[in-house]
């Protein structure tokens, strides 16, 4: 708008001057500040695509035959009451129990329990397991939306939109520094009117205007705000790189530096599926480590004499293990939460941090970039003001 107004009263004052680079300022600026709202969008959906194998699970397209039916049904269609017959390598659509047949089903992504179990006539199937070898005849018990799965995938999404939740306190910074560039550009509005006013009433109108857009078009507010999601998403890249995932962008890697307590899962984290200990390094910087696990609890005993690692819990629930974090939590501690599995989504997104890594080069590149920007908006609000102009040094939009 008042790159609009400064062109307008040049027209009338005869003064066309370089009315252009004004539209072309103003047309930069919103071009900077849509790329920075779009990078926080990137970041934002980066941090929630963790949901997505959750959600496979669920919406698998796998179909179902009925007992004593040559149909074929989704599992979104099956219903409390209905009996159906689970195929070998099928996932099972809902909570159910057997009521006919004997397998090996792998629970391992819903309860953390590593080896297959023997279900039978009578045994409870959990949605979102996996038939290995017969097949079964069972009769569900809660719909698909009802299922264990899909109050483990209703309690990260919960969790994660809670704490992506709230103001940073960077956007505090940034509403004052915005507010303070607008103040600081009506000011020097009327002190450089007031300086003109032996001028024509335009040419003072021009002088003022021009001082204003030289103020707004040197702030940049941008570069504050993409101080932090350009660190953050370089960060996600690199821990992308790894084979890490970093939920919660930079909100993960602050958390990173002030974890107290790392809480391991056993079974694809500590073990491979042969129960074998790849390879290990932690409790450095005084953190307590412990182990949480579906496991039974022997198996659990022997893991923990084998690492030298207190157990927590063993035979933990999902919501078992989201409880333990939060006690923890609730004690004034920072928790990071290490687990591979569905069974663990509950516990990862009560955490303040579901994995630990790269968090300090991250946070002191954000730092850095904050202080740069800092740095450049005093330099050049101080010389866009004109205090300098005495001496030759002013910029101009």
């Amino acid at each position: 708008m008042l790159g609009f107004g400064l062109i307008v009263l040049q027209t009338n004052t005869g003064s066309f001057g370089n009315y252009q680079s004004y539209a072309l300022t103003c047309s930069l600026l919103a071009v900077v500040i849509l790329a920075g709202r779009y990078m926080e969008i990137v970041l934002r959906r980066e941090s929630n695509s963790h949901l997505s194998a959750l959600y496979e699970i669920q919406t698998e397209k796998e179909k179902y035959q009925p007992y004593e039916s040559a149909l074929l049904v989704p599992a979104s269609l099956l219903k409390k009451g209905d009996e159906v017959l689970i195929p070998p390598n099928a996932t099972i659509p809902c909570d159910c129990y057997v009521t006919s047949g004997k397998s090996a089903v792998d629970e391992a992504s819903i309860t953390g329990e590593a080896n297959p179990v023997s279900r039978s006539v009578g045994d409870f199937l959990l949605a979102g397991s996996r038939n290995m070898s017969h097949t079964l005849r069972v009769v569900i018990s809660l719909d698909q939306s009802e299922s264990t799965l899909a109050k483990i995938i209703e309690g990260v999404s919960a969790a994660t939109e809670q704490r992506l939740d709230g103001i940073e306190s960077l956007d505090t910074i940034l509403r004052i520094f915005v507010y303070g560039v607008i103040l600081l550009a009506i000011v020097a509005f009327m002190y450089t009117f007031a300086n003109h006013s032996e001028a024509q009433f335009l040419s003072a109108s021009v002088a003022a205007f021009e001082r204003s857009i030289t103020i707004l078009a040197a702030a940049c507010p941008c570069g504050i705000g993409l101080a932090i999601p350009s660190a953050a998403m370089a960060g996600v890249d690199a821990a992308y790189s790894k084979g890490i995932l970093l939920r919660g962008g930079i909100r993960t890697m602050d958390a990173l530096h002030k974890t107290t307590h790392i809480v391991m899962d056993k079974t694809g984290t500590l073990t491979e599926g042969n129960l074998n200990v790849t390879n290990y390094h932690f409790e450095e910087g005084g953190l307590e480590v412990t182990m949480l696990t579906g496991d039974a609890a022997c198996e659990a005993s022997r893991i923990s004499t084998l690492l030298n690692m207190p157990v927590l819990a063993s035979r933990a629930s999902p919501s078992d293990k989201m409880c333990h974090i939060q006690t923890i939590r609730n004690q004034g501690h920072r928790v990071v939460m290490v687990g591979d599995g569905i069974n663990d989504s509950l516990a990862q997104a009560a955490a303040d941090v579901e994995l630990f890594s790269i968090s300090r080069k991250v946070m002191a590149q954000a730092k850095m970039n904050i202080r740069w920007a800092l740095i450049y908006n005093i330099i050049a609000l101080t010389l866009a003001t004109g205090l300098f102009s005495r001496w030759g040094i002013v910029i101009t939009a």
